[in-house]
């Protein structure tokens, strides 16, 4: 029996099209998504506010001379503090909430320096070379 010229055609476009409907089907992942829930939220929004004033207190003219004179490099500052995890930027502001107001920032200073002291250990920043 032989097939018309428009029965191939018809036979081959619904072959093409199952093909792509396959294909298709198989490239497309599956999207998943979680609930973030608002103390999620909170706990985020708290640890960048965190980052931030701990940034700006490192951008300070007279805590950058502190560090300097410590031997920390000014430059390097913000990268080393966005490489700090989540605990260690909350003790670090706390740290700094608990010093007195109008206090000496040698306790902050020092504080930054343990902390940098410890990544480097750690492999996780190259602050003192020579350790």
């Amino acid at each position: 029996m032989k097939l018309t010229n428009q029965k191939r055609l018809k036979t081959a476009s619904a072959f093409m099209l199952v093909a792509c409907i396959i294909i298709t089907g198989v490239r497309v992942p599956m999207a998943a998504a979680d609930i973030v829930t608002s103390t999620q939220l909170a706990e985020q929004t708290q640890i960048s506010e965190q980052r931030d004033r701990v940034n700006s207190l490192l951008a300070r003219t007279d805590v950058m001379a502190q560090l300097s004179q410590l031997g920390v490099n000014p430059t390097d500052l913000k990268q080393r503090v966005d490489v700090l995890t989540d605990q260690e930027v909350r003790e670090l502001q706390q740290r700094i909430d608990e010093l007195p107001a109008g206090g000496s920032i040698l306790g902050v200073a020092i504080g930054l320096i343990v902390i940098f002291l410890l990544l480097d250990m750690a492999g996780a920043t190259d602050v003192f070379p020579d350790v």
